[in-house]
């Protein structure tokens, strides 16, 4: 058994059994990555992100570079800083200026392919920044946070030529909630079609969950009398029927509303929240699912069956929970928020991250186009830079939690471009 082992600028390969070295590449090319693709074959991605495949004893196999795309960034330059020149492109992007990176690094390729994108005037500033995250593809949080946010303020987003779905995924909880309903319900009717008897429990608590009760019934009576729930799913569709035409307020909602607490009391939490839902009662629903550290089913069920408001408060208090210090998943917290639209919060937890760019450009976004409002009395000049403007008007920001994240947000920045001699 062979133990690959991956540095900077080397590749080493060693024997399990007594760490013997068996290979070493060594290169002037920052390695990015590296995996075995089979127990004799590996693959290396390098700064160009050009991808090669190589045997054991680094006789290459296969180079994926030609055959995936043209070579964006100059690989004969010693020390090519892709960060600078992502960096630069967005700083380009921003002022309009892009046909000046040209001049700052040798990468033609880059701006031909860009400029030819975004000769069309109908590509905004946000849908420059989401392509070009994800031509120069250094970050997967960047091109999905430009992605989603070219999503959430964005007309045209049932237009053949938006693709978002390839980047927010089919069932993320960030898309609108019509689209999230329809694409689960969806799913749901096709996995009916291909269900296994040991799946039936899973498949009937999503039906009941999603309100799908005929769905529900139906299934529960094509129960097989030799299954050894039969006579339980018999009496659960009995028990569906009549509470589907019951009056709102009968008692029998109140009994099967203090049979689902102490159902869920007892550990039995999927069975309480099926009756609490069989009732309407999908809020509490979630906040019990939640309390039970079962986040995600909270935020599904949210998405299917809760009006926007109580939708955000569920993903919120979702949100509050990944960014606590005995979690700390702060990218997925800042996706909910957004999809949320809770952008002063979003900004803010920004401000404790590296992504000090990116963080800037969408505080630029939000005050010119209006989404945030930060005082009356500021006053912006589009002929003039920004980051100086907002510094020099800080104080007159209305909010004191606002106007803080406000200036760590510009001073993060101009130390940024200061530190990388822009």
């Amino acid at each position: 058994m062979l133990l690959l082992v991956q540095y900077t600028d080397t590749i080493q390969i060693y024997h399990m059994n007594n760490l013997d070295l068996f290979s070493e590449f060594r290169l002037r090319v920052k390695i990015l990555d590296s995996n075995w693709c089979s127990s004799d074959r590996l693959f290396i991605q390098f700064g160009d992100f050009s991808v090669k495949v190589y045997d054991v004893n680094f006789n290459v196999n296969f180079d994926y570079g030609q055959l995936m795309a043209p070579n964006l960034f100059n690989l004969n330059q010693k020390e090519t800083n892709l960060f600078k020149l992502k960096t630069l492109v967005f700083d380009r992007l921003y002022q309009n200026k892009l046909n000046d990176l040209s001049q700052e690094f040798n990468s033609s390729e880059l701006i031909k392919i860009l400029s030819e994108r975004f000769k069309n005037s109908s590509h905004n500033l946000i849908d420059q920044f989401a392509y070009t995250s994800a031509i120069i593809n250094m970050n997967g949080f960047e091109t999905k946070f430009w992605t989603l946010v070219c999503y959430l303020t964005d007309d045209k987003k049932d237009s053949d030529e938006r693709k978002f779905r390839k980047t927010l995924g089919y069932s993320s909880f960030v898309i609108d909630s019509s689209e999230f309903i329809s694409k689960e319900i969806e799913m749901l009717n096709l996995y009916r079609e291909k269900i296994e008897n040991q799946q039936l429990n899973s498949l009937l608590r999503d039906f009941i969950l999603a309100n799908q009760l005929d769905s529900a019934f139906n299934l529960l009576m094509d129960s097989d009398p030799i299954n050894e729930n039969y006579t339980n799913n018999l009496i659960k569709a009995c028990l569906m029927a009549s509470v589907k035409n019951s009056d709102e307020n009968s008692n029998a909602k109140t009994s099967i509303k203090l049979v689902a607490t102490n159902l869920i009391a007892n550990g039995m939490i999927y069975d309480g929240v099926e009756l609490l839902c069989l009732i309407g009662l999908v809020f509490d629903a979630c906040r019990y699912l939640q309390d039970n550290n079962e986040w995600e089913k909270a935020a599904w069920l949210a998405r299917m069956r809760l009006s926007e408001i109580e939708q955000q408060e569920i993903l919120k208090r979702w949100s509050e929970y990944l960014i606590s210090n005995t979690i700390n998943r702060k990218e997925s917290a800042i996706f909910l928020l957004l999809s949320c639209k809770a952008y002063w919060k979003v900004l803010e937890i920004l401000t404790d991250t590296n992504y000090i760019q990116l963080t800037f450009l969408f505080f630029h976004h939000l005050i010119c186009n209006k989404i945030i409002e930060i005082g009356e009395n500021i006053k912006f000049d589009q002929e003039k830079n920004f980051a100086e403007q907002i510094s020099n008007q800080i104080e007159l920001i209305e909010n004191s939690l606002h106007q803080a994240i406000a200036k760590k947000i510009v001073n993060n920045f101009l130390e940024f471009r200061k530190l990388l001699d822009f």
